[in-house]
């Protein structure tokens, strides 16, 4: 009887290695590395934009029905590229919003550690294929440079600045967008806090405008009259390793 038992225990226990979750139990999957950053405060947003790299925010409105439809969209995007995606929405993140002069949504920021792209979109673009697109370097952000400003002159140092790229600054309440061709011609956009026309990017042979369908020729660019501002050529001057503009020569 004692033998009888231990046999009886053994088969207890050899049953339980290995039993697998009843059926009634589902099995835990693995969390998703990436997350979706919503309920934030200004601060915390604010903070993860310093922190991180790359940077992916999402503007929209909990009252926008178009910032619903495309939430696939970005749920997409966030599988296929383990992102940490940061919701700003306008209910909440006024402040934001205005720093951004986000004026239209849904839309997105994306910072790759160089250049920024803000571009809006729709239910009928390619999230994945855009972003893949700001990875290769095939559409090139705007890069921040710093200036100073005396006696209506604008110096830039003239190390922070390479040929073909975008480049914005701050001037009193403007953002002042300089653009360099491979020829050395200086092209510059200058816009007022008001003025929502301030997100472009390079892409192919041409620069876009990420709000609207304007573009221009980076070989062959003019002025360009729409808008809160033109997009032409202005003469500077080379002095040590600076460049000066003259703000007269800029058309606010």
């Amino acid at each position: 009887m004692k033998y009888s038992w231990i046999i009886v225990l053994i088969i207890l226990i050899t049953g339980c290695i290995g039993q697998g979750p009843s059926e009634g139990e589902p099995e835990q999957s693995e969390p998703n590395e990436s997350a979706e950053y919503t309920n934030l405060t200004d601060e915390e947003i604010l903070a993860l934009i310093e922190q991180s790299s790359p940077v992916v925010l999402y503007w929209y409105s909990s009252l926008c029905s178009s910032c619903h439809t495309v939430k696939p969209l970005l749920k997409e995007l966030q599988e296929e590229y383990n992102l940490d995606i940061i919701w700003v929405d306008k209910k909440y993140h006024k402040s934001i919003f205005e720093l951004y002069n986000i004026q239209y949504y849904p839309s997105l920021y994306v910072y790759d550690g160089e250049s920024e792209v803000f571009f809006t979109f729709d239910e009928n673009d390619s999230l994945t294929r855009t972003y893949s697109l700001i990875l290769d370097k095939t559409m090139i952000g705007m890069h921040h440079i710093e200036c100073t400003a005396e006696n209506n002159q604008i110096t830039i140092p003239f190390d922070d600045l390479l040929p073909d790229r975008l480049y914005y600054t701050a001037y009193n309440d403007h953002r002042i967008f300089i653009f360099i061709s491979v020829t050395g011609r200086l092209f510059v956009f200058a816009r007022s806090r008001n003025c929502p026309l301030n997100w472009l990017y390079l892409k192919k042979d041409l620069i876009y405008d990420g709000e609207n369908p304007n573009q221009w020729d980076r070989k062959t660019l003019g002025e360009h009259g729409g808008g809160c501002g033109p997009l032409l050529e202005i003469p500077y001057s080379v002095t040590g390793s600076a460049i000066i503009i003259n703000t007269e020569d800029i058309r606010w």
